[in-house]
Protein backbone atom coordinates (compact mmCIF):
# COMPACT_ATOMS: atom_id res chain seq x y z
CA UNK A 1 0.00 0.00 0.00
CA UNK A 2 1.11 3.43 -1.00
CA UNK A 3 1.28 6.66 1.29
CA UNK A 4 -2.15 8.48 0.69
CA UNK A 5 -1.83 12.50 2.08
CA UNK A 6 -5.72 13.64 2.42
CA UNK A 7 -5.13 17.94 2.26
CA UNK A 8 -7.49 19.59 4.29
CA UNK A 9 -10.33 20.73 3.24
CA UNK A 10 -11.04 24.33 1.79
CA UNK A 11 -12.91 24.51 4.80
CA UNK A 12 -10.53 23.37 7.43
CA UNK A 13 -8.47 25.75 6.12
CA UNK A 14 -10.27 29.35 6.54
CA UNK A 15 -10.60 28.20 10.37
CA UNK A 16 -7.18 28.32 10.23
CA UNK A 17 -7.08 31.76 8.50
CA UNK A 18 -8.71 33.35 10.72
CA UNK A 19 -7.10 31.65 13.56
CA UNK A 20 -3.99 33.00 11.93
CA UNK A 21 -5.66 36.62 11.38
CA UNK A 22 -6.70 36.81 15.43
CA UNK A 23 -3.34 36.26 16.34
CA UNK A 24 -2.05 38.35 13.89
CA UNK A 25 -4.11 41.25 14.62
CA UNK A 26 -3.58 40.51 18.75
CA UNK A 27 0.15 41.20 17.99
CA UNK A 28 -0.86 44.33 16.49
CA UNK A 29 -2.99 45.33 19.14
CA UNK A 30 -0.04 44.62 22.37
CA UNK A 31 2.52 46.03 20.28
CA UNK A 32 0.81 49.23 19.22
CA UNK A 33 -2.29 50.17 21.56
CA UNK A 34 -1.98 51.28 25.18
CA UNK A 35 -3.55 48.69 27.84
CA UNK A 36 -5.97 50.38 30.26
CA UNK A 37 -7.54 49.26 33.37
CA UNK A 38 -11.44 48.83 33.23
CA UNK A 39 -13.52 47.97 35.90
CA UNK A 40 -16.92 46.32 36.07
CA UNK A 41 -20.07 48.61 36.33
CA UNK A 42 -23.34 47.24 35.39
CA UNK A 43 -24.08 43.95 33.83
CA UNK A 44 -26.09 43.78 30.83
CA UNK A 45 -24.34 41.03 28.37
CA UNK A 46 -26.53 41.56 25.81
CA UNK A 47 -23.61 42.20 23.06
CA UNK A 48 -24.67 46.10 22.56
CA UNK A 49 -21.71 47.70 24.58
CA UNK A 50 -21.89 50.20 22.04
CA UNK A 51 -25.40 50.66 22.84
CA UNK A 52 -25.28 50.61 26.39
CA UNK A 53 -22.37 53.49 26.51
CA UNK A 54 -24.09 55.78 24.54
CA UNK A 55 -27.35 55.14 27.36
CA UNK A 56 -25.02 55.76 30.17
CA UNK A 57 -23.71 58.53 29.03
CA UNK A 58 -26.75 60.56 28.18
CA UNK A 59 -28.41 59.55 31.23
CA UNK A 60 -24.67 60.50 33.44
CA UNK A 61 -23.83 63.77 31.35
CA UNK A 62 -20.47 63.77 32.98
CA UNK A 63 -19.60 60.26 31.32
CA UNK A 64 -17.45 60.06 27.95
CA UNK A 65 -17.35 56.69 25.91
CA UNK A 66 -13.93 55.34 25.09
CA UNK A 67 -13.90 52.80 22.56
CA UNK A 68 -11.28 49.48 23.61
CA UNK A 69 -10.34 46.03 22.41
CA UNK A 70 -9.85 42.95 24.86
CA UNK A 71 -8.76 39.95 23.82
CA UNK A 72 -11.17 37.05 24.67
CA UNK A 73 -9.02 33.83 24.25
CA UNK A 74 -7.14 34.72 20.86
CA UNK A 75 -9.96 36.93 19.42
CA UNK A 76 -9.59 40.78 19.29
CA UNK A 77 -13.04 42.26 20.42
CA UNK A 78 -13.99 45.94 20.04
CA UNK A 79 -16.19 47.47 23.17
CA UNK A 80 -17.41 50.46 23.97
CA UNK A 81 -16.72 51.34 27.93
CA UNK A 82 -17.67 54.91 29.75
CA UNK A 83 -14.92 56.91 31.15
CA UNK A 84 -16.37 58.79 34.13
CA UNK A 85 -14.98 62.38 35.01
CA UNK A 86 -12.24 61.07 37.48
CA UNK A 87 -10.97 58.98 34.01
CA UNK A 88 -12.00 55.38 35.17
CA UNK A 89 -13.11 53.23 32.59
CA UNK A 90 -16.39 51.54 33.56
CA UNK A 91 -18.03 48.96 31.48
CA UNK A 92 -21.77 48.54 31.34
CA UNK A 93 -21.85 45.74 29.39
CA UNK A 94 -19.35 42.64 30.96
CA UNK A 95 -20.06 44.08 34.18
CA UNK A 96 -16.91 42.48 37.12
CA UNK A 97 -16.49 39.99 34.03
CA UNK A 98 -14.40 42.81 32.12
CA UNK A 99 -11.49 42.04 34.59
CA UNK A 100 -11.14 38.69 32.64
CA UNK A 101 -9.90 40.30 29.81
CA UNK A 102 -6.86 42.36 28.50
CA UNK A 103 -7.93 46.04 27.00
CA UNK A 104 -6.62 48.47 24.82
CA UNK A 105 -7.54 51.99 24.34
CA UNK A 106 -8.42 52.39 20.93
CA UNK A 107 -10.24 56.34 21.27
CA UNK A 108 -12.74 58.71 22.99
CA UNK A 109 -16.19 58.68 21.30
CA UNK A 110 -17.32 62.18 20.92
CA UNK A 111 -20.60 63.55 21.86
CA UNK A 112 -21.36 64.76 18.22
CA UNK A 113 -20.76 60.65 17.12
CA UNK A 114 -22.73 59.07 19.74
CA UNK A 115 -26.44 59.08 16.89
CA UNK A 116 -23.58 57.30 14.80
CA UNK A 117 -21.86 54.61 17.37
CA UNK A 118 -23.21 51.58 15.36
CA UNK A 119 -21.60 52.97 12.24
CA UNK A 120 -18.08 53.52 14.27
CA UNK A 121 -18.36 50.41 15.55
CA UNK A 122 -18.73 48.60 11.66
CA UNK A 123 -15.72 50.98 11.08
CA UNK A 124 -13.97 49.97 13.46
CA UNK A 125 -14.02 46.40 12.37
CA UNK A 126 -12.76 47.47 8.93
CA UNK A 127 -9.54 49.53 10.26
CA UNK A 128 -8.99 46.24 12.37
CA UNK A 129 -8.82 44.30 9.21
CA UNK A 130 -6.39 46.57 7.52
CA UNK A 131 -4.11 46.04 10.16
CA UNK A 132 -3.57 42.30 8.41
CA UNK A 133 -1.58 41.38 5.40
CA UNK A 134 -3.25 41.34 2.12
CA UNK A 135 -3.42 37.75 1.97
CA UNK A 136 -4.64 37.56 5.09
CA UNK A 137 -7.89 39.53 4.41
CA UNK A 138 -7.74 37.60 0.91
CA UNK A 139 -8.70 34.59 3.07
CA UNK A 140 -10.71 35.68 5.61
CA UNK A 141 -13.08 37.22 2.48
CA UNK A 142 -16.08 39.14 4.72
CA UNK A 143 -15.73 36.64 7.34
CA UNK A 144 -16.46 38.75 10.35
CA UNK A 145 -14.21 37.75 13.72
CA UNK A 146 -14.03 40.80 15.52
Amino acid sequence: MGFVYLSPTKEENKVSIVDRAEKELVDYIKSMKEPVEVTGNHYHYNQKCHMNSVHYARVNKESKIAMLIYIDGISPVVHFVNVDCAGNFLCNTLGTFIADYDCYFIRYIKEAEFDSINTIFEQAIEEMKKQLSWWTRLWIGEKRFC
